[in-house]
């Protein structure tokens, strides 16, 4: 990870975390993937060395079951998912909104 971070630091001319912070473009919560911005540096450094797997998942599951929700709703109601999140932003009106419309579709695939 280091290397990555030399090299956006090398490349915009500032240290790393202002460098992203000034790239982000919009107001939603969640901008940025550490994670997501990881593996896409690793694969484009590696390419014939990455091999990537589709999974299904729901991201919006806490506007759905609730924070609270057991492990035997959830794996009821996304029997298809490999993961599920529960993601605090959800529970805006336009957060549940948003994810009982991503459900239905869950549902009608």
């Amino acid at each position: 990870m280091i290397n990555m971070i030399n090299d956006v630091e090398i490349r915009h001319g500032k240290c790393f975390s202002i460098a992203v912070l000034e790239s982000l473009q919009g107001d939603t919560p969640s901008l940025f993937s550490e994670y997501e911005t990881y593996i896409n540096y690793h694969a484009a450094k590696n390419i014939n060395n990455i091999q990537t797997i589709e999974r299904v998942w729901f991201r919006n599951a806490a506007a759905i079951c609730g924070f609270n929700a057991q492990y035997s709703e959830l794996k009821a109601k996304f029997k298809s998912c490999d993961f599920v999140a529960l993601e605090k932003f959800d529970l805006t009106f336009k957060g549940k909104l948003k994810a009982y419309l991503k459900y239905l579709k869950f549902l009608l695939n």
